[in-house]
């Protein structure tokens, strides 16, 4: 997931988000049909895992990796979003 790139994870979070990235790809192999509900359920429970400071580096990822999409903060998040 290159919007963890720069959050700087610790072993015990990067073993936990490689747990679940691996679920993820078992239930949902290349080839099968898109679905957006479990890739959101899988960028909340990434996130869940973060700190405050590495959830913000996690959302400025994602603006600048996906730029046009909305990307609502998670309930635990301390980012603000901008205007």
């Amino acid at each position: 997931m290159r919007s963890l790139h720069g959050v700087n994870l610790s072993t015990a979070q990067q073993a936990q988000i490689k747990s679940l990235m691996q679920s993820y790809r078992q239930a949902h192999p290349k080839g099968s049909p898109r679905d957006p509900v479990a890739r959101k359920q899988l960028r909340q429970n990434v996130v869940n895992q973060l700190t405050p400071t590495q959830r913000t580096q996690f959302e400025q990822n994602m603006r600048q990796f996906h730029p046009h999409a909305k990307h609502q903060p998670g309930p635990a998040s301390s980012a603000t979003p901008t205007p």
